[in-house]
């Protein structure tokens, strides 16, 4: 997917599927901001910020994008 014109349009609409068929909701005003009413998921380009006060639900994200995507944590804030 790396080196093709199209490749950021091909991964948000990739990202956007997983996560709307996980239950978040992509907000039309903010097409980068998604939430289930208590995690809220920031895409910017390929990053992603998830925040929520239960660390269960934040678990929930990281193992649904691992297994999606293969992808890792790689810092907290």
């Amino acid at each position: 997917m790396y080196g093709l014109k199209d490749s950021p349009l091909f991964w948000n609409r990739c990202l956007h599927k997983v996560l709307v068929d996980n239950g978040y909701k992509n907000f039309e005003k903010e097409g980068c901001l998604y939430s289930d009413g208590v995690t809220w998921i920031i895409v910017y380009v390929d990053d992603l910020l998830y925040v929520s006060k239960e660390s269960k639900r934040l678990d929930r994200v990281e193992e649904m994008l691992e297994k999606k995507f293969n992808a890792k944590k790689t810092d907290m804030i």
